[in-house]
C-alpha cells in the first residue's frame, strides 16, 4: 500500500509542477494505513553531504509517521569515481558504514547506514555523455 501512495504522490508532484499552491508546493496523500507529504525543501539536514561545487536540484522531502526522506540531485563534470570517493569517504567521516553496489568508479551506487540504523544514504550516479549525474536519497527514521 505504502508503494502506491509513493506512486501517487509522484504523480501528483509531477502534476503540480509550475504551479504553487497557498501551502508552498506541499502535497499530503492519505490513506487509512498511513498518509505521506512531500514539499520541495529549501535546504537540506547537515548530515547529508553535498558534493562541491554542485548546486543540488530538485530538492524533496517527504515525511511519514515512520520516516523522513530528503531526495536532490546534481550534475558535474567530475568523473564517477571521483564523486564516488567524496560521498564514501564523507558518509564514513559522518559515523555511516558504506558499501559501494556495483562499480562506482564507473557509476553505480553507494549505500550508508549509520550503526544505529536510524539514517541511510544511497547515491546513484550515472555517467551520460560529457557529465556525470547523480541523485542522492537520505533517510532518517522517527
Amino acid at each position: 500500500m505504502l508503494r502506491i501512495i509513493w506512486i501517487a504522490a509522484a504523480f501528483a508532484v509531477l502534476a503540480g509542477c509550475g504551479r504553487k499552491p497557498a501551502d508552498e508546493g506541499r502535497v499530503t496523500l492519505k490513506s487509512s494505513e498511513s498518509s505521506v507529504s512531500l514539499h520541495p525543501a529549501a535546504t537540506l539536514p547537515a548530515w547529508i553531504p553535498v558534493y562541491a561545487a554542485t548546486q543540488p536540484q530538485g530538492i524533496f522531502s517527504s515525511d511519514t509517521r515512520e520516516e523522513t526522506r530528503h531526495t536532490f540531485s546534481f550534475e558535474s563534470a567530475d568523473p564517477p569515481g571521483k564523486i564516488a570517493a567524496f560521498y564514501e569517504d564523507r558518509l564514513k567521516s559522518n559515523g555511516f558504514t558504506v558499501q559501494p553496489l556495483g562499480h562506482p568508479e564507473a557509476g553505480g551506487l553507494l549505500s550508508g547506514e549509520t550503526a544505529n540504523k536510524k539514517r541511510s544514504v544511497v547515491v546513484t550516479i550515472v555517467p551520460v555523455n560529457h557529465v556525470t549525474r547523480a541523485s542522492v536519497m537520505a533517510i532518517e527514521k522517527k
